[in-house]
């Protein structure tokens, strides 16, 4: 059975970061992962997974 797509620790970070920025913008859940290409599950499991990256590496670029 066919796999989804698979994307590299730093897209998921980027795609985090935007997610991020999303709901900081009043956008729902849903929205944010509709315009991600993602499902919630998908979103969450990311979120558990690489959420302390998201963070730390937005500490190093400042």
């Amino acid at each position: 059975m066919p796999r989804g797509k698979e994307f590299t620790a730093e897209q998921i970070i980027g795609k985090l970061r935007e997610a991020e920025v999303g709901l900081a913008q009043g956008k729902t859940v849903p929205e944010v992962v509709r315009k991600l290409g993602v499902t919630e599950q998908t979103y969450y499991r990311w979120k558990r997974e690489f959420g302390g990256q998201v963070s730390a590496s937005q500490r190093f670029r400042s």
